[in-house]
């Protein structure tokens, strides 16, 4: 059975990403990555576990080891608007947002009840 560290190894080397570009990303040292790869540290805090999954693009729920899919539960497409929202500051985001809604708002825009657009 694959533990985190195992899954942090994993999806850290899938993206292509070292272990100094993931301790920048979620603000921690390359030195505790690597503990937490090889199961030195296990008790990850909560808030760094989602913040690796976020920059690894994989789901907490499978680095916990709580469900076996390994990618989030959004599409590429869902991912990629989630990525260009995140790199927006917080006047770009609210304008994104709005411009999302005003869509989600058109009857001619939006799906059916069976997930199909009409």
């Amino acid at each position: 059975m694959a533990t985190i560290g195992d899954r942090i190894c994993h999806a850290r080397t899938e993206k292509g990403a070292t272990q100094e570009e993931l301790a920048a990303a979620v603000g921690t040292s390359k030195q505790n990555i690597y503990k937490y790869e090889k199961g030195i540290i296990t008790n990850i805090p909560m808030d760094r576990v989602v913040r690796i999954a976020e920059y690894l693009g994989v789901a907490p729920a499978w680095l916990l080891g709580w469900h076996e899919t390994v990618g989030s539960a959004l599409s590429d497409d869902e991912c990629q608007l989630l990525s260009v929202y995140r790199s927006l500051n917080a006047q770009g985001q609210q304008l994104l947002l709005t411009t999302a809604q005003s869509y989600a708002g058109n009857p001619a825009l939006q799906k059916d009840t069976a997930g199909k657009a009409i």
